[in-house]
């Protein structure tokens, strides 16, 4: 109904899932989609929250099963524009037939540090590099692209909503774009966002960790171990919720 239990009420706010899709996340998908399950029951009606998908790398070989076909290259690991920011309902079928593909991945380009510049390239106020000179570095093994092509590759963000982006990953932050995104363009960029915080869930392993927590301290939010089930993927995400998404 868009009241939370301590009586706070929703705000209008978009929520982009960037998640590495190499099969290592097999089992935390499962418990990643056993909490927004639950999270249906009270928010699956909620028009105020939008909520959409990007995921990479996605192996070459299913781009004929997404029915991608005019858009693929002969590179063999693309970055995803999976689902456009939209209802819950229909982000949770999204979501649910990219875990079938996770499961059988045998990818290993994560290109996320990619995956939140571009993403968030509109909503930054001084962006490290301009879009139309970023091209993928195709002389690495494997080769890499997206879908769509880089110039295309925009979110649906609201101009006067909370953007909140969550991260999924195994690994450290890699880049595979032509200047390479580092660490340090982020930690810049993302606090001249408009309205953005970024939560990364990652191991608790020092060189992953530490590719990701300045990312999400810079922009307000937060760093968590990537939860192991359910239930602590359930508490993670009503916690974002009510520091993002409501009113005080």
């Amino acid at each position: 109904d868009g009241i939370i239990d301590d009586g706070k009420e929703m705000e209008d706010t978009d929520i982009l899932f960037i998640v590495d899709s190499s099969g290592s996340m097999n089992l935390e998908m499962k418990g990643v989609m056993g909490a927004l399950e639950s999270f249906a029951t009270y928010y699956s009606d909620e028009e105020v929250l939008q909520w959409g998908v990007v995921a990479g790398p996605m192996q070459g070989t299913t781009c004929s099963i997404l029915g991608l076909d005019g858009q693929c290259f002969k590179y063999e690991e693309y970055l995803l524009l999976h689902s456009a920011l939209g209802p819950f309902t229909s982000f949770v079928n999204d979501l649910a037939f990219l875990e079938t593909f996770i499961v059988a991945s045998g990818s290993g380009a994560e290109m996320l540090y990619d995956a939140v510049y571009l993403s968030l390239y509109d909503l930054a106020g001084a962006p490290p590099y301009d879009k139309s000179t970023l091209t993928w570095n195709t002389n690495v093994s494997p080769g890499v692209f997206s879908i769509p092509q880089i110039d295309e590759f925009v979110i649906n963000w609201r101009d006067n909503a909370h953007h909140v982006v969550i991260v999924f990953t195994d690994e450290p932050g890699l880049s595979y774009l032509n200047p390479q995104i580092n660490l340090s363009d982020l930690t810049t960029m993302l606090p001249t966002a408009d309205d953005v915080t970024l939560y990364a869930f990652t191991p608790t392993v020092g060189n992953i960790k530490e590719t990701w927590e300045p990312i999400a301290l810079s922009s307000g939010g937060g760093w968590d171990p990537l939860p192991p089930g359910p239930a602590l993927v359930y508490e993670s995400l009503m916690t974002i919720l009510d520091e993002t998404a409501c009113s005080e």
